[in-house]
């Protein structure tokens, strides 16, 4: 080749190779681009909710795929993530203009009122979290159908609109009802059958839980601080992580069905000496005694050799149970 095609040839490279970056480029910033509505939207969002006092304030000179929290993918909002974030006021119905929103969480921060029904045109979302808030008001309109994960817990939502939003919520795996001083658990909890985890902690739940005998699929489940008095038959035996801590409990004998459970939980529940049925959990590796009234043996944990997490704080003891020597996993 000559001296020519050759320098011809060198300049066609550098040429596709700055053509390529340029379009990389170029590709890198449209795709932190949203529509003007969308943006908009944000802002608004971000002034009706004291964005200038949050923990983590966005510079809106900046292009919205720099403001903390917010998603975006082929040029559109698809999550929020403010959890924590210092949120405070009414949820602004703005939220309305991003309608191709998946993600929604604003839980653990000051927002108060009634959950807009705007919320509920939001069709393609399938996560919602507005946990620990001070919100309030009727939650039968104002929620999406179809949604997989939703948070609700620990607001002042009454008890009572429970079962009409679960009816159309046919898709759930994971959902938190905490603190909605409820007495019972909602029949239209049977009906999800696909539920994984559900947090009913904080409530005023007794002994009944049939609704849910069903849940086959229930992994996780929470029933801290309600007002059991025994460990009830109807629990799913696929549980692996159950948490009955600060319960008035003096019936265990259920327990021994639950030979899944990797985690326990039974802390706080004035324990003097523990359960025997505890010995036929195996499986378990997590396992919560503390803030009980523990002081004598331990030969019920003897046959837990896959334990490795084990909580014994503010109990009696004075000094080192030696019947954990044996159980080798905690070293």
């Amino acid at each position: 080749m000559s001296p020519e095609n050759l320098s011809l040839s060198s300049i066609s490279d550098r040429l596709i190779k700055k053509i390529l970056f340029l379009l990389m480029m170029c590709s890198q910033l449209l795709s932190g681009q949203i529509s003007e509505a969308e943006k908009s939207a944000l802002i608004s969002f971000y002034q009706q909710t004291g964005g200038a006092d949050w923990i983590i304030p966005w510079n809106l000179n900046d292009a919205p795929d720099r403001w903390y929290g917010v998603q975006i993918s082929k040029n559109t909002v698809t999550a929020l993530r403010l959890n924590g974030n210092g949120l405070k006021g009414d949820i602004p119905s703005t939220l309305a203009s991003l309608a191709n929103l998946r993600e929604l969480d604003l839980g653990s921060n000051n927002l108060s009122g009634e959950v807009p029904a705007v919320i509920g045109s939001l069709t393609n979302l399938n996560k919602l979290d507005l946990s620990n808030n001070a919100l309030s008001g009727n939650l039968s309109s104002s929620l999406p159908m179809h949604l997989e994960d939703l948070a609700l817990g620990d607001n002042r939502f009454d008890s009572v609109d429970v079962a009409g939003f679960l009816n159309f919520q046919t898709k759930l795996k994971h959902l938190d009802l905490r603190g909605f001083k409820l007495s019972e658990i909602p029949a239209a909890v049977s009906s999800l059958s696909g539920l994984e985890s559900l947090d009913l902690g904080d409530n005023q739940i007794t002994n009944d839980v049939s609704a849910l005998a069903g849940l086959t699929n229930l992994r996780r489940l929470s029933l801290s601080n309600n007002r059991l008095t025994a460990v009830p038959q109807e629990l799913p035996a696929s549980l692996t992580d159950l948490d009955l801590s600060k319960n008035p409990l003096s019936d265990y004998s259920n327990l021994r069905r639950l030979a899944r459970l990797e985690t326990l939980n039974l802390s706080g529940n004035n324990l003097q000496q523990i359960p025997g049925e505890i010995s036929a959990l195996t499986g378990l590796f997590h396992l919560d005694l503390s803030v009980n009234a523990l002081s004598g043996n331990l030969s019920a944990l003897g046959n837990l050799q896959r334990l490795q997490q084990l909580y014994l704080h503010n109990n009696r003891f004075t000094a080192f149970p030696a019947e954990l020597q044996s159980i080798k996993s905690l070293a």
